[in-house]
């Protein structure tokens, strides 16, 4: 488990929902990735994010966001090429029956990012829709770190 420490409460009506996810990502994804590692990183602004290195300082592969109040799962790089993340934002969106909260300035800046919000994630009572989540937080992982191998 990471030892860095968390300030939980800046995720306000979200703190369970938070607490909820960063025990997914340390502890119960392990069981479910072969090779999986994750750790909290250190120094980050507005959240909590992960690498499979410990002590790294950038290039996480999700990040739970408390400016955004969402969970920020990274494909890969940010690189002029790499427009996963719209592709899966796309996935999120029709999944879930929303609509893109994102500027299209904010899309195309972050190409390799999909967005789930926590209000949505909040009230989320069918198996099925955990599931596909936690799919996408393995697919970020292995996206990030294992397809270079």
């Amino acid at each position: 488990m990471s030892n860095v420490q968390v300030d939980f409460d800046q995720f306000n009506e979200y703190v369970d929902l938070v607490k909820k996810l960063d025990y997914y990502l340390l502890s119960e994804m392990k069981e479910e990735l072969e090779g999986y590692q994750a750790f909290r990183m250190d120094d980050i602004k507005d959240g909590i994010a992960y690498h499979r290195i410990e002590n790294r300082a950038k290039d996480g592969f999700v990040k739970l966001c408390s400016a955004n109040n969402a969970i920020i799962l990274r494909f890969g790089s940010n690189t002029d090429n790499n427009y996963k993340g719209l592709v899966k934002q796309h996935v999120v969106d029709k999944h879930f029956n929303l609509l893109n909260k994102r500027t299209e300035k904010h899309l195309n800046k972050f190409a390799n990012e999909a967005f789930i919000y926590f209000e949505t994630l909040e009230n989320l009572i069918n198996i099925d829709d955990w599931e596909f989540v936690k799919q996408l937080i393995k697919e970020a992982y292995t996206d990030k770190f294992l397809d270079k191998e």
